[in-house]
């Protein structure tokens, strides 16, 4: 077989990019479960569709089509040892192993090759084979696309008694599809499933001719061939992959293979390519070399990959976690809290004298921010509105930094710091006093003694004292800006206005902060001995102000064994008990829209005190709500769910190595019969949507615009919603992205970031059907801009790649 490939121009390109705009994507039911697991069957016909493949990266990420792949992202990787056979899945083989083990050099790629050619009864060129392994050890690739089943079932032995290609099978699972766990949040498969399913597969590289994986005569330079070996070769590579995968389809009875395959030919990417076309541009190595003044990036590469955010969701997700979390005074506090980059922005601005414009409105969002031009003459101009400059008119005299491996300061370096406030050349000098404070969460109510409760209750006197000091304030920061500050910050809060625990939160609030379990209890028990040395509370006032009027240096707070000790027998109160509840407090989404858990509904009185009016229970049951003589439509108490073994439904064909666990199985036959119902309860307004479960079946949209009109309509009377489902990161998380979508007229990626970063650390995770059917909805409703579409597989290539971290 010679494979043949024909070239495309970038205006041919560019008109298949415009029927695949126009075309109308798989309905649900016809994309699902297809899409939920590896591929068993055909893929549902999808007309007119497009992917574009990149076969060779460049070190800058430069010179990337729009929605284009990289060969990582649909085939299977090599070298990351992995578990393929996943709990609940069936393999037939005739040993103890399930293991997978990768081949060790080209050779024994290209054995793999010649398995699948024989295979699949194909003449193949051995040259090209030759190349075509070559190319996969160069990008650390396996001959298959990551969906195959064949594939990942293979055992790749050294010794002959398993050779390549041995009979070792992965099947169906004898439970239905929809019971198998994990399947419902399989982001990181949609790229191979769009290679599996499209029309047409498009493929492009930047390189000229000098820097290529195969040995071949050079192409011009400064131009891109029909022939350049790259692209020819991840030709032939997806080819083989896409009869192989095809192959093992149930009841295909023969070959399927129906793709086009081209290569895309230009004599300059810049100028030949239509701009609507392009997501970053080819840049020169020497535009990578300029740094900002500021330094708050280390090259305009950040400019470059914000403008095109279909790679680089990652970066989006940091930058909207930087603005949402920026520096912010706490009102009458003299305490101001933010991120590393506010403090390293600050530095650089102070020693540069530079002068910029401190951005005082509410500026905590990159979601309608446009493409951004990198100014050479002038490049704090645009990247500057990726970050919220700090106000540098202020003067930040203390310093807390509060990280995980940070200790408690001493006493001696704390009363240090109190008696050079003392000094009026100390307190005017420009250098700053630094401490470090231990992290949220790391610090457990057994790990406190009575030094550890003094060295608290004196750094936030520290910080009281630095605010009666004209013009001089604290900043405390941590990394992402609220994590690890959070304990801190609340127990001077609870210090300061000598307030409990739940007021001190409310005057947080909406400033983002997260408290652990561990955190919550510390408060709850600490918060008397913080409220007793409160300068809200009698005379501390009068003597903390003597203190510093009369420059004693040998003042400082001690507790006695007495009162150290009731901390631990004290019962804490229950309007201030919160260590059931995530953060404690639902996360503020949108000024009207809160999102949050069943956990959170259950307590009206916290709903009250936040301002909430309206509430959307989206599939769960508020218990305080329920009137059983006046319900209309029956509450299915998840009717369709049963707890089973999965080793009894697979029977005698289960893995050696699988183990009894439970797990959720849900019947294919029964028919969701989600409802909307609109009820009014204890001053509250209440929409329940009624039925359904997140199971990776249930449709949500066909309900979507009832309950957007009810928070729509709570938003234009002044009221506020809470949207919540059993924890807060599926169900109700797509209702939040919807209405940001819808509200803040953005894309489905720049509506996911933004619900994402304001769940703080509760990380959303709608399953895989919700997010289809956003997508479905958002081009429906709201997509005005057809040529910066971010399609399917590429929004769930960046959910991958943003939830890695946490897999």
């Amino acid at each position: 077989m010679v494979l043949e490939v024909p070239s495309i121009t970038p205006g041919e390109l560019h008109d298949l990019m415009r029927l695949h705009q126009d075309a109308e994507w798989p309905e649900c039911k016809k994309m699902f479960p297809w899409a939920h697991d590896i591929s068993f069957g055909q893929p549902p016909d999808f007309p007119h569709s497009l992917a574009i493949v990149k076969s060779q990266s460049d070190a800058n990420n430069s010179a990337l089509l729009r929605n284009s792949l990289e060969v990582n992202d649909i085939f299977q990787s090599w070298k990351v040892r992995t578990s393929f056979h996943r709990e609940g899945d069936t393999c037939e083989t005739g040993n103890d192993s399930n293991g997978f083990q990768y081949p060790n050099n080209t050779k024994e790629l290209l054995n793999l090759l010649k398995f699948q050619i024989r295979q699949l009864e194909l003449q193949v060129d051995d040259v090209a084979l030759e190349n075509a392994a070559t190319y996969c050890h160069n990008h650390s690739i396996l001959p298959f696309l990551k969906v195959d089943p064949r594939g990942l079932s293979l055992e790749l032995k050294r010794y002959s008694r398993n050779k390549v290609g041995s009979n070792t099978t992965l099947k169906r699972s004898g439970q239905d599809v929809w019971g198998r766990r994990g399947l419902f949040r399989r982001f990181d498969l949609q790229c191979a499933k769009m290679i599996e399913m499209v029309d047409n597969i498009v493929i492009y590289c930047s390189q000229t001719g000098g820097s290529t994986d195969i040995q071949t005569e050079s192409a011009p330079a400064c131009s891109h061939e029909g022939n350049c070996p790259n692209c020819t070769t991840l030709a032939l590579l997806l080819q083989i992959c896409l009869m192989f995968v095809q192959k093992g389809y149930v009841g295909s009875g023969g070959s399927l293979y129906k793709t086009n395959l081209f290569i895309c030919t230009y004599q300059n990417f810049n100028t030949d390519i239509p701009q609507t076309l392009i997501g970053t541009p080819l840049l020169d190595n020497e535009f990578f070399k300029n740094n900002t003044p500021l330094n708050l990036c280390s090259s305009p590469s950040e400019i470059v990959c914000f403008n095109n955010v279909d790679k680089n969701m990652v970066l989006c997700e940091k930058l909207e976690l930087n603005k949402l979390t920026s520096a912010t005074r706490l009102e009458e506090t003299g305490l101001i809290c933010g991120n590393t980059t506010d403090w390293h922005n600050y530095q650089i601005i102070k020693k540069n004298n530079i002068s910029l414009p401190h951005r005082f409105e509410e500026n905590t969002s990159i979601v309608n921010l446009k493409s951004l031009n990198y100014d050479t003459d002038n490049p704090t101009t645009s990247i500057s509105q990726l970050y919220n400059i700090p106000n540098t008119k202020e003067v930040w005299k203390l310093i807390i930094k509060c990280t995980s491996n940070s200790q408690m300061p001493s006493l001696t370096k704390i009363r240090t710091y109190l008696d050079l406030l003392l000094d009026d050349d100390a307190s005017k000098s420009q250098e700053h006093l630094h401490l470090t404070f231990p992290a949220s969460g790391s610090i457990g109510l057994g790990n406190l003694n009575i030094q550890s409760v003094e060295i608290l209750l004196n750094v936030c006197y520290l910080i009281f004292q630095v605010s009666q000091v004209q013009e001089l304030l604290t900043f405390m920061y941590c990394e992402d800006g609220y994590t690890e500050t959070s304990l801190l910050l609340t127990a001077y809060i609870i210090f300061h206005f000598n307030i409990p625990l739940q007021d001190a939160l409310l005057r947080i609030h909406p400033r983002p902060f997260f408290l652990f379990p561990s955190d919550l209890q510390i408060l709850g028990h600490l918060q008397p001995v913080l409220r007793e040395f409160s300068p809200q509370n009698g005379s501390n006032l009068k003597l903390y102000a003597n203190a510093l009027k009369f420059r004693d240096k040998s003042f400082q707070l001690h507790i006695s064994s007495e009162l150290f000790s009731s901390i631990f027998f004290m019962k804490i109160p229950l309007e201030s008990n919160f260590v059931n509840l995530k953060g404690p407090l639902p996360s503020r989404i949108l000024r009207h829209l809160y999102l949050g858990s069943l956990d959170h509904a259950q307590n009206p009185a916290l709903l009250k005190s936040l301002g909430i009016t309206h509430i959307v229970s989206v599939g769960e049951v508020v218990s305080w709500t329920l009137n059983k003589d006046k319900i209309a439509h029956p509450v299915r108490p998840h009717r369709a769910i049963t707890m089973t073994n999965t080793n009894e439904v697979a029977g005698n064909t289960t893995c050696n190595k699988s183990r009894n666990r439970a797990d959720t199985v849900v019947s294919d036959k029964q028919e969701n019969g989600s409802n909307v119902v609109i009820s009014e309860n204890s001053g509250f307004q209440i929409c329940q949507i009624e039925n359904l479960d997140d199971n990776g079946k249930d449709p949500l949209f066909h309900q979507i615009n009832k309950v957007l009109d009810f928070i729509s309509n709570s938003e234009a009377t002044g009221g506020k919603v809470l949207v919540h489902c059993m924890v807060g990161v599926s169900r109700s998380a797509t209702v939040c992205i919807a209405e940001c979508m819808r509200y803040l007229q953005c894309d489905l990626a720049s509506a996911y970031l933004f619900v994402r970063v304001r769940r703080l650390n509760v990380i959303i995770q709608p399953n895989l059907f919700f997010v289809y059917e956003l997508f479905k909805w958002w081009k429906k409703h709201y997509n005005r801009e057809k040529d910066k579409t971010m399609d399917w597989h590429i929004i769930c290539r960046g959910i991958a790649e943003v939830n890695m971290k946490y897999t």
